[in-house]
């Protein structure tokens, strides 16, 4: 008589296989030796989201053209579900970029490149806490990159959602 009972771990000893498997396989695109100082060659618009998506070179991130937040700023907690739940270009799988991710698009001279120049300046919501105390959430500033904490329940303000790996 067949055990159903070993039926089944046999099935899910394969299918872990299966994911270990494809899992090993996967590659990091980034190239973290990779200096990209030409924006226009560092930033590409993704017509396949709409042109409503930029893709970084330098990173592999793609970030939205446009914030959905431009005319709407918002708590830390609502920027991150925001993020989550936008469907920027037709895709989902949108979040708030990391501190040092969001600082990474202006670099040392602090320069907004070109494609972002329907950015707003100010400071965004990232996905980082503040390292002094946990009373605060990290912002970063458009376009100088420059960070600071502030409240996550009591203050409002944009953000500017992220695709790709943290």
């Amino acid at each position: 008589m067949i055990d159903p009972n070993r039926i089944a771990a046999a099935i899910a000893t394969a299918c872990v296989g299966l994911t270990l498997a494809g899992t090993a396989s996967a590659v990091d695109l980034r190239s973290w030796d990779q200096k990209i100082n030409d924006a226009t060659k560092r930033f590409v618009v993704l017509p396949a989201f709409g042109s409503q998506a930029v893709l970084d070179k330098e990173t592999q991130l793609v970030w939205q053209k446009v914030p959905e937040s431009i005319n709407a700023n918002s708590t830390w907690v609502w920027a991150h579900l925001s993020c989550q739940n936008t469907t920027t270009g037709g895709r989902r799988g949108w979040r708030l970029p990391t501190g040092p991710e969001f600082a990474s698009v202006f670099g040392p001279d602090g320069v907004k490149p070109s494609v972002f120049n329907d950015v707003p300046n100010g400071y965004y919501w990232t996905a980082t806490p503040y390292p002094v105390g946990s009373a605060y959430a990290l912002t970063v500033k458009v376009p100088t990159g420059a960070s600071s904490g502030y409240p996550p329940t009591s203050e409002l303000h944009p953000y500017w959602c992220v695709r790709g790996p943290a």
